[in-house]
């Protein structure tokens, strides 16, 4: 099921991003990397919609504001990609209601499994539909 899951990362930490990228790349996703507005905003308006990104991982070493921006324009390109946020023991303040915290201090294989989790959780109809076919899940 990993296989067909893509995640964007994003976050300020270069050697962070490339650790969980090959993390996620070696258990067979398909991961885009971005530490900066720029570069997120090149991902999201070139990434074709008929291959939805479907997950999010925002890391701990963003801002308040650049979560809830990257948030923003992330759902704005893809409203049903599901939203992770990195946590110092599980401290954080810029979650929304439906984002899922996973804490950095459990280490890479608990991320890895919620991960899992949620590339595993039944999908919508529509979803399957539009995937199935092809087509966007906008």
């Amino acid at each position: 099921m990993s296989g067909c899951v893509r995640i964007l990362l994003f976050g300020n930490d270069s050697h962070l991003l490339e650790s969980r990228q090959w993390v996620f790349e070696s258990a067979g996703y398909e991961v885009y990397a971005a530490t900066s507005f720029l570069a997120l905003d090149h991902i999201l308006a070139n990434h074709p919609g008929s291959l939805p990104i479907d997950l999010m991982i925002l890391c701990h070493s963003l801002s308040t504001e650049e979560c809830n921006r990257a948030r923003s324009l992330a759902l704005a390109r893809f409203p049903k990609m599901e939203v992770v946020i990195l946590a110092v023991h599980s401290c954080v303040s810029h979650t929304i209601e439906g984002d899922m915290v996973v804490d950095t201090a459990e280490g890479p294989r608990t991320l890895l499994e919620n991960v899992e989790d949620l590339a595993i959780k039944p999908m919508e109809p529509e979803a399957w539909a539009a995937r199935s076919s092809g087509g966007s899940r906008l």
